[in-house]
């Protein structure tokens, strides 16, 4: 499969991503209102905008509602509208998202937040398509595609009490969960280099090529857990480019993600690497808690037996010394390349020849 943007920065190629987006065409296609799933950061309300876009209302408005965003004693006004004088502060008479998104999308966003004291009003217009402003006795008619993004389990939700379950299941029409970017590899650098490109014209490079990444570089992405998924790497591009310029410097990215990777608690940090002669290391230089762990062989961090150097390649005297400067320095790329003496562009080509060897 080549490579495809979907448009409205849905960047990709991966398996995952090209399954949840035919199932969103389908979606699109269909009448019933749309839930979209998905972890933080993952692009929920980007599917949303591609399911609208596909769908029969394209041509029609397009209205967001953060469900989060507003007061609790405003949101049944910003969903449904108001007449003038309908409260204290009302000067005009406002329509409200049904009625602004009729003939188009109405994407009803966090919408788990919604207070659960409004959600029988949200059922009754979804069932009955007419609202009641605050404060009039007149109901209007309106015609708007329902989708609804959150990344909670409305279920769950449901059966904790603090959701409707025939909400649920009137919003639930067809669902579409958003793969986390765990589960994306293959796009990774497709959305590096989608950043990188659409940051450099503001540091003053434009054009294309911006965020090229190399081998090593993709297999090194490929090794966090990206909780913070696409929009935490889209935060590390651009504080990577504002700290080295554009095009994108790689050992810019790659340091704030190892930073990123050192500062998940244990139990998320990736499985380490195999050095060479049995050792290991962590993605960020550090070691394991317990170096002699099952995928560990050799000695431990504060173990002497690294500088045995009897019957040792100059190759493998080379990466125990890399190793163990790595470790001393608690992952920091930059120190452990001030003690080596040497330059992090160096320390790099140094770890690359290191990985290749154990690939």
């Amino acid at each position: 499969m080549g490579d495809r943007d979907y448009g409205a920065e849905l960047v990709g190629r991966s398996p995952a991503l090209a399954a949840v987006l035919g199932r969103a065409e389908r979606a699109a296609r269909s009448p019933l209102p749309v839930l979209v799933t998905g972890e933080s950061g993952t692009g929920k309300e980007l599917l949303a905008r591609f399911i609208h876009q596909h769908s029969q209302h394209r041509q029609g408005p397009y209205v967001v509602i953060n469900c989060a965003g507003f007061p609790r004693e405003l949101i049944d006004s910003a969903l449904f509208g108001h007449e003038r004088g309908a409260f204290t502060g009302a000067r005009d008479a406002h329509v409200g998202c049904f009625v602004a998104a009729n003939g188009g999308t109405l994407v009803l966003d966090e919408i788990g937040e919604l207070p659960i004291d409004l959600q029988p009003k949200l059922l009754r217009v979804l069932e009955e398509p007419f609202v009641t402003p605050l404060g009039s006795r007149r109901s209007v008619a309106v015609n708007a595609r329902i989708v609804a993004v959150t990344n909670r389990n409305l279920l769950h939700e449901a059966q904790a009490g603090r959701f409707r379950l025939d909400l649920y299941h009137r919003l639930c029409g067809m669902s579409v969960a958003m793969p986390p970017l765990r589960q994306r590899p293959d796009d990774l650098p497709l959305l590096v280099e989608h950043f990188a490109n659409a940051f450099a014209p503001s540091l003053g490079r434009g054009g294309p090529g911006a965020g090229a990444l190399s081998e090593h570089a993709c297999l090194a992405l490929g090794q966090h857990t990206w909780p913070g998924n696409v929009r935490e790497l889209r935060h590390l591009v651009w504080r990577a480019m504002a700290l080295g310029g554009a095009p994108l410097d790689e050992t810019h990215l790659l340091d704030e993600v190892w930073a990123a990777v050192a500062a998940q608690t244990p139990s998320r940090l990736p499985q380490a690497r195999v050095a060479e002669d049995g050792g290991s290391y962590e993605p960020n230089g550090e070691a394991p808690n317990d170096s002699r762990t099952p995928h560990t062989k050799g000695p431990a961090p504060d173990d002497p037996a690294w500088l045995c150097l009897q019957g040792k390649s100059w190759e493998e005297v080379e990466a125990a010394v890399i190793r163990h400067h790595l470790r001393a320095a608690n992952g920091n790329r930059r120190q452990a390349a001030a003690t080596l003496g040497i330059s992090r562009t160096t320390l790099y080509e140094r770890l690359r020849k290191l990985e290749g060897a154990t690939s």
